[in-house]
Formats: structure tokens, C-alpha cells, sequence
């Protein structure tokens, strides 16, 4: 189901598929909480990010993606029902959650969070999926980035 006016979907080509405008905002990120990680997936070409990988950054959690690859990402997250269990506004406490899918689409964000007790068997399931659905998209997008990492040089020692 797209849904245009909560704004996963910004325009649609004839067959349904989500496009993303190039220098718009596009922003997902998965928090898991058991490990404690939190990825990011943004496009590219908002001006925003423009000069994400030559600043030193905390970590190298967000990735910059080509537009066609979010504007896939969120047709397939809108195919596993995102918006349909999604909540308006961004994430609250993360340690309240089991783990939490937040988009970002312009000045619109829409939160799903699976609570660490009480939670629907259902919601987990789709969560599950959509969680091993962004860490596909994550993985497949390269990054290198400017870290502040007073470990890493440990790395480069004799006899690691």
C-alpha cells in the first residue's frame, strides 16, 4: 500500500514504485537494542551530507545511498507494512525498546518500536523483517569515514 500523504512515498511511477527526488531528505535508521547498534541509510544528494565522509564523525554508523537505492528500501519497507504500524514523530528513550525503524522523509518522521516486554508477537515478526531488510540495503552501500578513534591504530601493531 503507498501512501502519499504521510510521506514514505513521494511520487509514484505508473507501476507503484516510490521514487526518491534527488536533494530532497531521506533518512532510515535501525536501532537494535539487544546489541546496542544503531545504523543509517541517508540519500546522498541532500546538500546536508555533502561533506559526511571528509569530517571526522563519532562513529561510521551512516551510510550515503543513491536515491534509487532508498527510494527501493522504502517501497519494500511500505510492501512490509512500515506505515501501517509505524508511528507519527521521531524515537523516544531507546532503552524502553527492544529496537526501533525510524524514517525520515523532508520534516515528516515515522517511528516503528518494538517495546522490550508486552509487545505483539505480530509487530515482532515484522519488525524482525524489516530489520534483516534494512541491514541488506546497509551492507550493499560502501562507506569510508573520517572517525575519532584513539583504539585504531592498535589494529596496525605486530602480532594482531
Amino acid at each position: 500500500m503507498l501512501i502519499a500523504g504521510l510521506g514514505l512515498v513521494g511520487c509514484s511511477s505508473p507501476s507503484g514504485a516510490v521514487s526518491v527526488s534527488e536533494g530532497s531528505r531521506v533518512e532510515v535508521h535501525l536501532y537494535d537494542g539487544r546489541a546496542g547498534t544503531m545504523l543509517g541509510l541517508a540519500n546522498e544528494s541532500h546538500p546536508d551530507w555533502a561533506g559526511i565522509y571528509s569530517r571526522q564523525q563519532p562513529n561510521a554508523a551512516l551510510k550515503l545511498a543513491p536515491e534509487d537505492t532508498m527510494a527501493a528500501l522504502l517501497g519494500e519497507l511500505d510492501e512490509l507494512g512500515f506505515m501501517h504500524r509505524a508511528a507519527p514523530g521521531p524515537p523516544t528513550a531507546t532503552a524502553s525498546v527492544r529496537g526501533f525503524l525510524h524514517v525520515r522523509r523532508g520534516n515528516e518522521d515515522f517511528t516503528l518500536a518494538v517495546p522490550t516486554s508486552n509487545y505483539d508477537p505480530d509487530l515482532l515478526g515484522a519488525f524482525a523483517q524489516m530489520k534483516l531488510l534494512m541491514t541488506r540495503y546497509y551492507q550493499s552501500v560502501a562507506g569510508l569515514q573520517f572517525i575519532d578513534n584513539e583504539q585504531g591504530h592498535r589494529f596496525f601493531e605486530p602480532g594482531r
